[in-house]
């Protein structure tokens, strides 16, 4: 539909349909264009092929030292200095059947399939590509190697115009080209079929009679004329009698096409479309001829001066048929009811129309549907490339139709767009929304490559400005669709509209996109100006998933988090609810921790939602201030005033934890929250209050991100030494101490279980006068009992000593007595002494 035009290194496409101008550029020279099955093939000034994509882009093939492209029907001939070969266009250009050439040749030219190649000593070489490898002339002869390796010599004359080439193929039916679109054509002395000379294939017997100064020769027609005759009778019986000697001919000869298409025009002719449908089949005519009669189906897919090859003889015939199906059956109406009855205006005679436009539409659709499994099957099973543009019309025709029966059967449609296909969109689109298809519309343009025009339509079924039965999940579809985008805008156009919808699945089509990553700081701003709570969730992505260390963005995350729990808080109902359930844990004293306890409110029934909400907001500020280490904890601090004093005195114990003010922190835990279980953790692990298991625990049942379990498992809980451990120990037991009555139990269990990490001596004179012997009967027994076992220990070890010392003294004892005793003399203690021992 484009006028091409090539100057220097550029080709213009000039549209007349869109009228529209496209320019290409190219860092190499155009030499040749050629358009075959509407694919365009160029070759440029350097012999290199190239092969135009969908977006009229050049793809530049392996095929080089190219000098020319040879043109005839649907075949491109490469020629090249030494060779020639066909040239395959899909799936990607290829040459095969290669064939050497004696010489080299400085002009080559094609007609009907047969090349004329001349070398500069006027010897000529010619191929013909249906039944012969190579033919050389050398006048007056033409020596032709065929397919099956034989030899055959032959004879030219020379004509002033050039060569004539023998025409060896005797059973050939005159073929002329036939407009699609207009049937006032002159086509002035036009037969029947093929002519009486060389038209049959079998044996004729010839009968001759002579007389006197005369002889006669009686030739009796062929299978084929006879047909023929049978034919023009244009009865039922005569029909199957010719169709039936049609059987004894070639099923691919173009006699038994010409029978079969001929009885099928009758037939179409006569609105018996069920018997035409085999007989169009069996004819292996073009589609486009039988697609000719209803131009509801090819508007805009011919173009005016379009024309299909056919006999004279089926031309002449079509001629006398009306231009379009509605026609044809008006026609034929009128043929058998007029004057009786009116086709506008009686209603049986209306309703009998309709059934026949209907059943020409079944027999479009059979046509159709045969054709359609002919192509594929040809293509599977030897993989070669058919003619692109008829599959085109062909995959286009049958979607508006199965459009068109979607209140018969929705499957045929549904079941046709998820196969490869080639359907036109712009032509077949108002069919597929008149009937309502979206979804499959949509499958359409996800097959051809439009993601974007598919998105547009899932999101119509998402908001319900459309409606489609076969969408059972539309925004699955939509996020599906969304993971295959590649142009970034586009991304993040449908997924801050899918954050509407479904804020996960959009957050994660924006943040985690397989394809297309968008930039953070961009989205980041995006999300602030859409979605405030899908900008969080996209800072904890940023910030704990991904573990980024720009301070802006974890600056950003904790202020959002602070700013949370400080906004809750304000209202006077969640404060006076959160306040409320501080006494009842405190009363209660429950087996589990303050953190678990607030995590178990979000399963109740019967907490309020925005109470359910403050209480996540405290556990996310929780945890990211355990899981942190380089905050300005003092200016956090200072931001959670003056709730820190009075409401948020878990998260005040996780900063002065951070600051390392542990006695502090323990007085918090222990006596103002009443959470022993977080207390005694403390002591273990300095500066966090929650275990790793409990936290993983308050992450699951808060339904929280993964990105909280990920910066989880990046945190490591080191054990301190025993020494800081008992430290720790003490203090938290003097905290106990204080409020002795209260903890009695706790003082009891914290000396059970921590008695290996306190000293007996220290801890025996802390503990209250007044407190159960019962209760701390484990502490005194296992501190008597380690007493006992160390002072075993140490008479063990004593004995084992002696023995040891004894075995030794033995072993040594021989070894002394044989080295004799050594007399040493007493040393005068006095001067002079020493002076004569000097």
């Amino acid at each position: 539909d484009s006028l091409i035009i090539g100057y220097n290194n550029e080709l213009d496409f000039e549209s007349y349909k869109n009228n529209a101008i496209n320019k290409i550029r190219f860092d190499c020279t155009p030499k040749q264009v050629v358009v075959v099955n509407n694919s365009l093939i160029m070759l440029d000034t350097d012999g290199v092929l190239y092969q135009f994509n969908n977006n009229q882009q050049p793809v530049k093939s392996g095929i080089r030292n190219v000098i020319k492209l040879l043109q005839s029907n649907n075949n491109v001939v490469v020629v090249k200095q030494s060779s020639l070969a066909l040239l395959r266009l899909y799936p990607k250009l290829t040459i095969i059947n290669e064939l050497p050439l004696p010489a080299q040749h400085t002009h080559s030219a094609i007609n009907n399939n047969i090349i004329c190649l001349a070398d500069i000593s006027s010897t000529y070489s010619l191929v013909n590509l249906n039944n012969s490898r190579s033919v050389v002339h050398q006048s007056p002869h033409l020596f032709t190697i065929l397919d099956n390796n034989s030899l055959q010599p032959s004879f030219l004359q020379t004509a002033p115009l050039g060569l004539d080439v023998p025409q060896l193929i005797p059973n050939q039916l005159e073929l002329i080209s036939f407009p699609l679109l207009d049937n006032n054509v002159d086509y002035g002395g036009s037969s029947k079929g093929p002519s009486n000379n060389d038209s049959q294939t079998e044996t004729t017997q010839v009968i001759l009679a002579t007389k006197t100064g005369g002889l006669y020769a009686f030739i009796p027609p062929s299978l084929f004329q006879q047909s023929i005759c049978l034919l023009e009778m244009e009865t039922d019986g005569a029909r199957e009698q010719a169709l039936s000697l049609a059987k004894t001919l070639k099923q691919d000869g173009l006699d038994y096409q010409y029978i079969h298409l001929y009885a099928a025009l009758q037939l179409f002719k006569q609105t018996s479309f069920n018997d035409a449908s085999i007989l169009f089949t069996k004819s292996q005519c073009d589609i486009r001829l039988i697609l000719r009669w209803f131009p509801d189906l090819i508007a805009g897919l011919f173009d005016p001066d379009e024309f299909v090859r056919l006999p004279l003889g089926i031309s002449t015939y079509i001629s006398k048929i009306p231009h379009t199906i509605d026609q044809v059956i008006v026609a034929n109406l009128e043929k058998n009811y007029s004057p009786y009855l009116s086709v506008e205006e009686d209603e049986p005679i209306k309703d009998l129309k309709t059934t026949l436009m209907n059943n020409a539409r079944t027999m479009v659709l059979e046509c159709l549907s045969r054709e359609h499994r002919k192509r594929r099957r040809s293509r599977q099973s030897s993989h070669s490339d058919s003619d692109a543009y008829t599959d085109m019309i062909l995959d286009t025709c049958l979607a508006i139709i199965f459009a068109e029966k979607t209140s018969m059967d929705r499957n045929a449609l549904s079941i046709f767009v998820s196969q490869p296909n080639t359907v036109l969109l712009p032509i077949a689109e108002p069919t597929l929304v008149k009937q309502g298809r979206y979804t499959a519309l949509a499958r359409l343009y996800e097959t051809h490559g439009d993601t974007t025009q598919a998105l547009e339509i899932h999101k119509g079924l998402v908001e319900g400005s459309i409606t489609d039965i076969d969408s059972v999940e539309p925004l699955k579809d939509t996020v599906r669709l969304l993971n295959k985008v590649e142009e970034p805008d586009v991304l993040l156009n449908y997924g801050l509209w899918l954050l509407a919808h479904n804020r996960s699945a959009g957050l994660q089509a924006l943040s985690s996109h397989p394809k297309t990553p968008l930039d953070e700081t961009k989205l980041l701003e995006s999300l602030g100006n859409t979605d405030k709570i899908a900008e969080q969730e996209y800072l904890e992505i940023l910030v704990l998933a991904r573990n980024r260390d720009d301070k802006d963005i974890r600056r950003g995350l904790l202020e959002r988090l602070i700013g949370n729990v400080l906004g809750a808080f304000k209202n006077e109902s969640i404060s006076k609810n959160m306040a409320k359930i501080d006494d009842e844990y405190k009363s209660q004293r429950c087996n589990k921790s303050y953190t678990q306890y607030l995590t178990n409110l979000l399963e109740n029934d019967n907490t309020r939602t925005d109470v359910k909400e403050s209480i996540k907001a405290r556990i996310k500020l929780v945890l990211y201030l355990q899981i942190s280490t380089d905050l300005d904890w003092s200016s956090i601090m200072r931001s959670l005033e003056p709730l820190i004093n009075t409401t948020l005195m878990l998260e005040k114990g996780v900063i002065l934890g951070k600051l390392e003010q542990h006695n502090a922190a323990l007085n918090i835990l222990a006596r103002q929250l009443k959470d022993t279980y977080s207390a005694q953790h403390y002591c273990a692990f300095p500066g966090f209050i929650l275990s790793a298991n409990l936290a993983r625990k308050c992450i699951n049942d808060s339904h929280l991100s993964n990105s909280w379990l990920v910066a989880l498992a990046r945190t490591s809980m080191v054990a301190v030494s025993p020494s800081i451990r008992s430290h720790l120990l003490r203090v938290l037991l003097d905290v106990y101490m204080v409020d002795g009555d209260f903890f009695s139990a706790e003082i009891a269990s914290l000396l059970g279980s921590q008695a290996l990490h306190l000293d007996f001596i220290e801890t025996l004179p802390k503990i209250p006068n007044d407190i159960p012997l019962a209760s701390i009967k484990d502490f005194m027994l296992r501190q008597l009992r380690r007493s006992e076992h160390r002072k075993r220990e140490l008479s063990i070890l004593k004995g084992i000593a002696a023995a040891e010392n004894l075995t030794r003294t033995e072993e040594a004892w021989l070894a002394t007595r044989e080295a004799g005793a050594v007399v040493e003399e007493a040393v005068d203690d006095t001067n002079n002494g020493y002076e004569k021992e000097k």
